[in-house]
């Protein structure tokens, strides 16, 4: 019997590579390495990092004496990643752009790509996720989504709105494996040279650079009023894109008149206001303003391509409605590793008009942003997302929650 031709996705990164390996070990014959260049600058001196991760996949597919091959997805990259994200940025949200990257490049472009011109059924890549068979499915052909042995690298995250379509033919290797074994089989394989590497867990164009420095070079600065929440202009900033709620006051982004605040105390950004160009800070990280309990999100996108049968409530032989009793675990994930992922638990309603969801915590959630996603789970089967739109205001009652009152 024919075997399946695998491709691999390769970044000359550890991870990548030891899915390579581990195919290999099982039996995979049949497969080919292939390194996506999706972001295309030079730094200063002419380096680009791009190259040497090129160098070191040709590397790792001469000792594992597989092919391999290079795409060139910039431009597709930029229209369907790097685009949306500046957009998002211009009007107040904070896109993840490795969410848009799973789902709109990776397993999209590049899974056409193979598919079409090199002959793959299967796409492979280094992300710690796991998938089944799906016990919903009578004919075994779709999956789940579950979380990887190794939570603490779970990356079901990024992946949460990636088609199901697509995830019957995908491959994650690592599901199984903690990160240290990991790095383990890469070092007993000779492949000291990837181990060596630093690991990239920022986004994969920007590479040592400030996210803000860099992101202003593509944003037009826009300087608008720094206020109070009582509406006490104290200063002024260079654009509502330079800081996300959540964020500390920065000096370097913002002038600020010292003696209209407490010099003592941190302020942070708890609302950055689109219609008026406004950003409003609070003298503490814990401040109520910070807390949301509701918001409004888009469609939720199931990777099923439904919501749950066994969270739904029946209304007829031939349909049902979402259960709005229903508690989910529900996450949110940070554009960058300055704040820690956050799960907690929610329900869920349709909104009256249909259009989307309004997702209600059991307990207040710090620092909601329009952009994120909110990904939901059922224990450890991821079940989709939806982008979130903005978070709605706080009660009276669910601001004493949130003071710990």
């Amino acid at each position: 019997q024919q075997q399946r031709r695998i491709a691999v996705a390769l970044s000359g990164g550890v991870d990548s590579t030891v899915s390579a390996l581990l195919l290999k070990e099982r039996g995979h014959e049949n497969l080919v390495g292939i390194y996506m260049r999706n972001w295309d600058e030079r730094d200063e001196s002419g380096h680009c990092r791009g190259d040497e991760e090129w160098d070191r996949v040709q590397g790792v597919c001469r000792t594992l004496k597989i092919d391999c091959v290079q795409v060139n997805f910039v431009k597709e990259y930029w229209n369907g990643v790097f685009s949306l994200m500046l957009d998002g940025y211009k009007h107040g949200v904070s896109p993840n752009p490795d969410v848009l990257c799973n789902r709109r490049i990776k397993f999209s472009a590049l899974l056409d790509h193979c598919r079409q011109h090199l002959g793959v059924d299967v796409l492979a890549t280094g992300h710690y996720a796991r998938l089944r068979p799906s016990p919903d499915c009578a004919d075994g052909t779709e999956v789940q989504m579950l979380r990887p042995a190794d939570q603490s690298r779970d990356q079901t995250y990024f992946l949460s709105s990636v088609p199901q379509s697509a995830l019957q033919r995908a491959m994650f290797p690592l599901g199984d494996l903690l990160k240290t074994d990991v790095v383990e089989l890469a070092r007993k394989a000779g492949f000291d040279d990837v181990v060596a590497q630093k690991e990239s867990r920022g986004l994969c164009f920007i590479g040592k650079r400030n996210f803000t420095d860099f992101l202003s070079q593509y944003v037009e600065p826009r300087p608008g009023p720094v206020a109070l929440l009582d509406g006490t202009v104290v200063g002024s900033h260079k654009g509502l894109h330079t800081r996300v709620v959540g964020q500390r006051v920065s000096f370097k982004w913002m002038s600020l008149h010292k003696r209209l605040l407490d010099g003592r105390r941190r302020h942070f950004i708890c609302r950055n206001d689109v219609a008026t160009n406004t950003m409003y800070i609070v003298d503490d990280k814990h401040h109520p303003a910070l807390y949301s309990q509701q918001f409004v999100t888009d469609p939720v996108n199931w990777i099923s391509g439904r919501p749950p049968a066994h969270l739904c409530v029946r209304l007829s032989d031939s349909d049902s409605s979402f259960n709005s009793r229903q508690s989910w675990q529900v996450t949110l994930q940070p554009l960058t590793g300055s704040m820690p992922r956050r799960m907690f638990v929610a329900t869920l309603s349709e909104r009256d008009n249909g259009d989307g969801m309004v997702v209600t915590s059991t307990e207040p959630v710090w620092a909601v942003k329009g952009g994120q996603y909110a990904v939901l789970y059922d224990g450890d089967v991821c079940l989709g997302s939806a982008q979130i739109r903005h978070p709605l205001p706080m009660t009276t009652n669910d601001r004493g929650r949130a003071d710990g009152g």
